[in-house]
């Protein structure tokens, strides 16, 4: 039986696991996982604070449960990443770090690009009012 389709997207079919999401070993490498960095990968990227409460698959491969793969997220940053994933979209920083700077390296303002209202030959008229 096909998936049904949405606008050109199938819907997304969970992977087989080699280790099952409620199965004891992985109940057991999630909690080590959080207990080893109990803060939000993701949101610390962007100066903020706030308990990770998911275990990510960084190469979204749910078969490579190596430590390096996993990293802990919140459920908001999981559940963006997760969506992006599926979507086929590239997964983006969103916000701003502690400085006002731009996270997402695709972000206009990280490549140097300039707002073409910033141009110096757009200048005000000399006189505010004409008689």
């Amino acid at each position: 039986m096909q998936p049904p389709k949405f606008k050109n997207r199938t819907m997304y079919t969970p992977k087989a696991r080699t280790v099952k999401l409620n199965s004891a070993a992985w109940k057991r490498l999630r909690a080590q996982v959080l207990a080893e960095e109990p803060r939000c990968r993701a949101c610390a990227t962007s100066g903020l604070v706030s308990a990770a409460t998911d275990v990510d698959h960084i190469s979204n491969d749910g078969d490579d449960n190596s430590r390096d793969n996993l990293q802990p997220l919140c459920h908001e940053c999981h559940s963006s990443k997760t969506r992006a994933e599926m979507l086929g979209r590239p997964v983006t920083l969103k916000g701003c770090d502690v400085n006002g700077f731009p996270l997402d390296p695709d972000h206009p303002w990280s490549k140097g690009e300039k707002s073409p209202a910033t141009d110096p030959t757009n200048t005000a008229p000399s006189t505010l009012f004409y008689r």
